[in-house]
């Protein structure tokens, strides 16, 4: 079984409705997140619980994606 994040959000008319989504999107969501603010990838991985290599492979998508700054490359001091 998959994990999923699940929130419960209400609609313009104040009903309470449940939103869900794939755990791993989540994960690829909130590592946005958490990158856009300036978080370092050690910082982000300790606080959305996963390996600092995890994110720093994020951080290399997005930025070869144009999704954050920077060049595409990234440096091994960033890494480190």
């Amino acid at each position: 079984m998959d994990d999923i994040e699940a929130k419960l959000v209400t609609n313009d008319e104040g009903v309470g409705q449940w939103s869900w989504k794939p755990g791993a999107d989540a994960q690829d969501a909130r590592i946005l997140e958490l990158l856009q603010l300036g978080m370092s990838d050690a910082d982000v991985a300790q606080e959305i619980g996963c390996n600092r290599s995890t994110v720093y492979r994020h951080r290399k998508q997005l930025k070869a994606e144009g999704v954050l700054d920077g060049p595409a490359e990234i440096t091994s001091d960033e890494f480190g």
